[in-house]
């Protein structure tokens, strides 16, 4: 099967969601990727900045190109869940 793979850039959400969430960003974003993760066998994620940092976390993701709802809605609800917003690098 093939895969797709992106990198994005998770930084907090503005808005409600943003500013009701406690933790850092970094921690945050983790909790989305791993709910996310746990959705689908063939998907994950490598960390490649900010893991310790509280403002921004840049992973780069990979899932099968058979779920087509993987990034686009099933991500961005979670990332929404937890109080952060996802930008596409590449």
């Amino acid at each position: 099967m093939a895969k797709i793979s992106g990198i994005y850039r998770f930084v907090r959400a503005e808005g409600i969601p943003g500013l009701l969430r406690q933790n850092r960003v970094s921690t945050d974003a983790l909790n989305a990727l791993n709910r996310w993760k746990a959705k689908g066998n063939e998907r994950s994620y490598v960390v490649t900045e900010g893991e310790d940092d509280a403002r921004v976390l840049v992973a780069q993701l990979t899932w099968d190109d058979n779920e087509t709802d993987a990034a686009s809605v099933q991500l961005d609800s979670l990332c929404e869940e937890h109080g952060v917003a996802r930008t596409t690098i590449a």
